[in-house]
């Protein structure tokens, strides 16, 4: 599975609009549910080396 697809970019205000309309709607997930979640996602090797990646992506050229 590629991940990078699945990835997109946020900002605040559409996450806070995401949020409110899981509200809203009666979807938005539990806390444990979250949690779950991202510690699923996070012990995803795929998912490691993206982060990774995307930090190394974001420090190149500057000083350390």
């Amino acid at each position: 599975m590629n991940h990078d697809a699945l990835i997109t970019k946020l900002t605040p205000s559409d996450l806070r609009a995401e949020a409110e309309k899981l509200i809203r709607t009666g979807k938005m997930p539990s806390l444990a549910d979250l949690v779950e979640a991202i510690r699923t996602v996070k012990q995803d090797p795929d998912h490691v080396a993206a982060v990774l990646r995307d930090a190394l992506v974001r420090t190149k050229g500057k000083k350390q």
